[in-house]
């Protein structure tokens, strides 16, 4: 990815100050590090500092010509030409023990670490002391807007107040940060706490503390709250609308449908702690950063619903760090309880004609 000053001082957040007191020198250096190193090695003079040896970094790279470019700097590190997606999901738990996973794939959350997420928690569930960053590039990707309406409705559904004040503290925040199109980047936001919901769920019952089927209902409902909601087909979507229509599902007719809807699954995984930035870059784009940690919770696992109730929260809890074009920092820690007015949430018929949401497995 172009390198510029907001990415710059992403990256010097993320070593000097996130991984710091995420991790202990100790365990930086004793453990594997697995990143994408690109171009040039700038993350090579912040691990030196840690005092990471070579032979413990693990590059990845899926461009024949950066890799060409990484192996003839013959660094001394472990290098692979792979796709990040395929290592993860074949190789992560067969490699050393990692303290630090550095996924900077660029490109959306949704295509490039979305899929492999599962085997990701899984193997923080075997090594809950193990950092994860993970990015989004903001650009013209409709489907992850949809992914993000979609998420709206599954969120609105388990936590109904806490959701609205978590979009509602977001989107002050984004707007405070000078985006113009805030909510939009919430919907990107509610997608990333979705997509680690489900493949909590997935870890969960692939770990053996759950049966498989716990994610089948889990998505099941989804599915069927989404039906629901298409079956209004409002032009444009409207949040308060979205939001009644929710409400009437405690009131739907078929009580066995009812019941399987308030029967939540438990997860063992959580989200112990979490940094939240964006970066401007050059023109129009932006970059989402979530630098976080996952905790084990098997002796004692969490209800699904409590689990996104306390996800949610530490996002309103988080201040945004936003960087600008020139590399300065803004920590925003607004709050807002409640979204006024009624916020259009997506004008166009789209949603309802191109959308089908993706699709997760437990795989094996």
């Amino acid at each position: 990815m172009l390198q510029t000053p907001g990415k710059n001082t992403a990256r010097d957040i993320l070593y000097r100050e996130y991984l710091t007191n995420a991790l202990t020198p100790i365990q930086i250096r004793s453990a594997a590090i697995l990143l994408l190193l690109g171009e040039e090695p700038r993350e090579i003079p912040y691990l030196d500092a840690f005092g990471v040896q070579h032979n413990r970094i693990y590059s990845i790279e899926n461009d024949l010509r950066v890799y060409n470019i990484q192996r003839d700097l013959d660094l001394g590190i472990h290098l692979r030409y792979q796709d990040m997606k395929k290592f993860l999901m074949s190789h992560l738990r067969k490699e050393n023990r990692f303290a630090f996973l550095n996924l900077d794939i660029e490109g959306t959350f949704r295509h490039n670490l979305d899929p492999s997420l599962t085997e990701v928690l899984l193997y923080c569930l075997w090594f809950p002391e193990t950092a994860v960053a993970t990015y989004t590039t903001v650009g013209h990707d409709e489907y992850m807007l949809f992914e993000g309406i979609y998420s709206l409705a599954i969120l609105l559904w388990l936590a109904p107040d806490e959701t609205e004040e978590c979009i509602a503290t977001l989107e002050k925040r984004y707007a405070e940060a000078g985006y113009e199109n805030a909510f939009s980047l919430v919907l990107r936001d509610l997608f990333w706490i979705r997509s680690h919901m489900e493949h909590a769920c997935a870890a969960t019952c692939r770990h053996g503390m759950a049966p498989h089927e716990h994610l089948n209902k889990l998505l099941s409902c989804e599915a069927f709250i989404w039906a629901y909601m298409l079956s209004f087909k409002k032009t444009p979507m409207r949040f308060d609308a979205l939001q009644k229509a929710i409400g009437q599902l405690s009131t739907y007719s078929n009580p066995e449908k009812r019941a399987v809807m308030t029967q939540f699954p438990y997860c063992g995984i959580h989200i112990s702690d979490l940094r939240h930035l964006i970066y401007r870059g050059d023109h129009v784009w932006s970059q989402k950063c979530y630098f976080a940690k996952f905790e084990n919770i098997s002796t004692n696992p969490m209800e699904l619903r409590l689990w996104v109730v306390e996800t949610l929260r530490r996002f309103v809890e988080t201040p945004l760090t936003f960087i600008d074009q020139k590399g300065y920092r803004k920590d925003y820690d607004q709050h807002e309880d409640i979204m006024y007015g009624r916020s259009i949430i997506w004008y166009r018929k789209s949603l309802y004609t191109k959308f089908k949401p993706r699709e997760i497995s437990l795989g094996t």
